[in-house]
């Protein structure tokens, strides 16, 4: 069932592939010619619909109240034939295969996501049992990846994977050590005498056999005299499991049932990984709220170090509207080129903003988000620049994952600069199923590299995750009012020619 990925002609009549300096993302004949009249309508409806933005944010009142008046079944028998055709697909192998297919004779790759969020509340099934049973479903979407799309990918989110508490506590760890030794570095450098870093690591860690699941500190003790140590990568490789051997010294720590939970985190992580790796699927691990994100990132940057060596299987999600998401990009890029394996970076602009700036104000801290919309703009093109810089030298690969047409824009202008081919395999883009549709075959008209994000699974299951989605991505939806236009455009012209 592999397909050859190449330009798909925008004329059924041309003999071969059209080039354009730049696509033109308002030709919606082009855009939506693969839509039929009902698509078309149904889709502006649906847009419509989910731009009410006080609508979706109070969704979950709106069912539950519908399912009283109308009945369970009634409302889900609307939403499966609604809301979830729209954006989502059913987990079924005829299903799954069709909306693929569908999209690779477009020139779009799909990325797998398997939607289902673990019922905690259920009590017939223990939380570490519902947890393995997500991972052995993602482990069966790269599967299924690989069967029916050579150029596919897996998105995972690591909430699915271990307790939401347990995340928060060790990335709080993880920003305690984080602190400790970065206040040593009074140039920002990033580097400490090893007498500083010997000082913090006694002060805050226990030390002894059989403690720890490799020597912490061997790397550090097999330095040359006077060489500084590199503090930031020993605390990115830092195991997670490792945690335990803190001090009581921060105001969290670890139990024995934390211990637990980093075991079988890491061991999910890592097996993921080199599913990925072996199957040659790509591997997306989604970025969530900052309070969670520490580990998130620690275990995606260790994947990467260990699975991306012959290419990129795993890649790690920047939120770049956050204010130190540039630095943290740049240590990474530099490390990976250093460090010899090629870093997998997802770019999105952010979708937590107004929770996280309620969270940073209700503890009287900084906003961690940029101040104005222009400010994350001008973020996303510098690091989406620093990316595509690297992937021209082949040490980056970078998934865009934007609705915005000017960021797509950029990138494409970036791409002729650095001599980029269009269809480098280092370069993707990609946009939710359901919405901009105008970007997504556009671009796989013309050749570059493009999937849509197809959540699945069943109806029942996935309500959670469809409404879940539809509130962080709140403001994009409310914001469609183009994207409206362009099919209205489409469906009169089309009515017309009739």
């Amino acid at each position: 069932m592999s397909m050859q990925h190449g330009l798909v002609p925008l004329d059924a009549t041309h003999d071969g592939p059209i080039e354009l300096s730049r696509p033109n993302f308002n030709d919606v004949d082009a855009a939506f010619r693969g839509h039929s009249l009902g698509t078309l309508l149904f889709s502006w409806a649906i847009l419509g619909t989910t731009s009410i933005r006080p609508l979706v944010q109070n969704c979950e009142a709106v069912l539950d109240y519908s399912k009283r008046f109308l009945g369970t079944r009634t409302v889900e028998f609307a939403i499966k034939h609604t809301m979830f055709r729209h954006f989502c697909v059913e987990d079924n192998p005829m299903a799954l295969e069709n909306a693929i297919d569908g999209l690779r004779a477009r020139g779009v790759n799909s990325i797998l996501d398997y939607a289902k969020e673990a019922d905690l509340s259920d009590s017939s099934v223990s939380h570490g049992e519902a947890m393995e049973q997500t991972f052995n479903e993602f482990l069966r979407t790269m599967d299924v990846v690989k069967s029916l799309d050579d150029d596919g990918f897996t998105a995972i989110k690591v909430t699915a994977l271990a307790k939401p508490e347990f995340l928060q506590k060790s990335s709080q760890l993880l920003n305690f050590v984080y602190s400790k030794f970065a206040e040593e570095d009074v140039d920002g450098a990033g580097t400490i005498p090893r007498s500083a870093f010997m000082r913090v690591f006694k002060n805050n860690f226990h030390y002894g056999p059989n403690m720890w699941s490799c020597d912490p500190l061997q790397d550090v003790l097999d330095l040359p005299v006077g060489t500084p140590v590199n503090y930031r990568r020993w605390c990115k490789n830092l195991p997670i499991v490792d945690l335990k051997n803190l001090q009581d010294v921060a105001d969290v720590h670890f139990d024995e049932g934390d211990i637990v939970e980093a075991q079988d985190l890491q061991r999910r992580m890592f097996a993921l990984g080199e599913r990925a790796a072996d199957k040659g699927v790509r591997l997306l691990v989604d970025a969530e709220q900052t309070y969670f994100q520490r580990t998130m990132d620690q275990l995606a940057f260790q994947m990467q170090q260990r699975y991306n060596r012959g290419g990129a299987y795993v890649y790690q999600t920047y939120q770049l509207y956050l204010k130190n998401s540039d630095k943290e990009l740049e240590w990474e890029l530099r490390e990976a080129s250093e460090k010899g394996f090629k870093l997998g970076a997802k770019i999105v602009r952010g979708a937590y903003m107004d929770s996280e700036r309620a969270l940073a104000e209700s503890k009287g801290l900084p906003s961690p988000i940029h101040d104005t919309k222009e400010d994350t703009d001008q973020n996303f093109n510098r690091c989406l620049d620093s990316l595509l810089r690297e992937v021209g030298r082949g040490t980056s690969s970078v998934f865009i994952a934007s609705h915005s047409q000017a960021s797509i824009e950029h990138a494409l202008d970036r791409m002729k600069e650095f001599n980029i081919p269009r269809a480098s395999s280092d370069v993707f883009f990609g946009q939710l199923k359901g919405m901009a549709d105008h970007l997504t075959f556009t671009l796989g008209q013309h050749g570059y590299r493009v999937a849509k994000l197809v959540p699945y699974g069943k109806v029942t299951d996935v309500m959670p995750f469809l409404i879940r989605r539809a509130q962080e991505n709140s403001a994009i939806l409310s914001r469609s009012s183009e994207e409206r236009e362009l099919i209205m455009r489409a469906f009169t012209r089309r009515l017309c020619s009739l």
